[in-house]
């Protein structure tokens, strides 16, 4: 028996019984099993780190689509450069490491280390709860987090708050400038949870005034305005209704005027039920996709561009 195999059966029964512990479902012991057969290095990581926590949280970063080999690449990229700090402690573990995946350690780190730190673009999408579960849904995906554009060279970083108001995108932004790097693409859907507390016009000219202070922050930003979506359970004020579409087309209008992108749900009906959660406000799964649809199609605009 090789190095490489007698190393994957040893991992087979800490696999098992990891599964067994974490509780998870009959699913997750089959992607394990298919995960230990292709790429041993992700399970010797993986039982380094504390049973299956790195797992759930290459889940929800989305560096686990095994499903698509495009992204082969950015998961060894990364599992390279953790392994490289790890490797000591697996091996006091007692973990057998076959000498092929310390070469290939050797051999692969230095460009893995350009690769997961060179991407080309960066966009930052800023929200309340749409943004929210629209990433938890982009995970699921299998464009993942970054929208099936990752090949693109595109890093998505995904800024959602629950419940969030336009006066804390300024709190929000001032937050974010101290990051080492600033987006190259800033798409802003918010607003909703404001369109009720104050007239179409004063929305309208808050979300103008702080836009600029944001365009003044990050200069070299290009902006893309997130259509408000609008809302099966407050048709009955009509802020929601003619309000909603003014609003929209005059911050569109002016965010394209400053060089930005506008991006247009054409596909909301709010007399469809099926595009919606049944709270009136949230969307259903339906929904979600074909508002990642948008964000990606807009995004891929943006890229053809560049």
């Amino acid at each position: 028996m090789s190095a490489e195999s007698e190393w994957q059966s040893g991992l087979e029964v800490p696999v098992r019984s990891a599964v067994r512990r974490s509780g998870e479902s009959w699913l997750l012991a089959v992607a394990l099993q298919v995960l230990l057969y292709s790429h041993p290095l992700f399970l010797g990581l993986l039982f380094t780190a504390s049973r299956l926590r790195l797992l759930v949280l290459f889940q929800r970063q989305g560096l686990l689509p095994v499903a698509s080999q495009r992204f082969e690449v950015e998961i060894l990229a990364r599992l390279l450069l953790k392994f490289r700090r790890l490797a000591p402690e697996a091996r006091a573990e007692g973990l057998p490491m076959p000498a092929h995946l310390w070469n290939l350690v050797r051999k692969e780190s230095g460009r893995c280390s350009a690769y997961s730190s060179g991407s080309r673009y960066s966009l930052w999408i800023v929200g309340h709860s749409y943004v929210h579960w629209a990433a938890e849904r982009a995970l699921i995906r299998p464009g993942g987090r970054h929208l099936g554009l990752g090949s693109q060279g595109l890093r998505v970083s995904w800024w959602g708050q629950r419940g969030m108001r336009w006066s804390q995108l300024l709190l929000l932004m001032e937050r974010l400038r101290s990051r080492p790097r600033h987006p190259d693409i800033l798409l802003i859907h918010l607003g909703g949870n404001d369109v009720d507390s104050c007239s179409g016009k004063d929305l309208i000219n808050t979300v103008k005034d702080d836009l600029r202070v944001v365009l003044d922050w990050f200069p070299s930003v290009l902006l893309v305005w997130s259509d408000i979506v609008p809302r099966p359970r407050c048709l009955a004020s009509r802020r929601w209704t003619r309000g909603l579409a003014k609003l929209n087309r005059q911050v569109g209008k002016w965010v394209m005027g400053q060089g930005g992108l506008q991006l247009l749900h054409d596909w909301v009906d709010v007399s469809c039920a099926g595009l919606f959660h049944s709270d009136g406000v949230h969307l259903s799964a339906v929904g979600w996709d074909l508002l990642l649809d948008d964000f990606a199609s807009g995004c891929e605009r943006v890229l053809a561009t560049r």
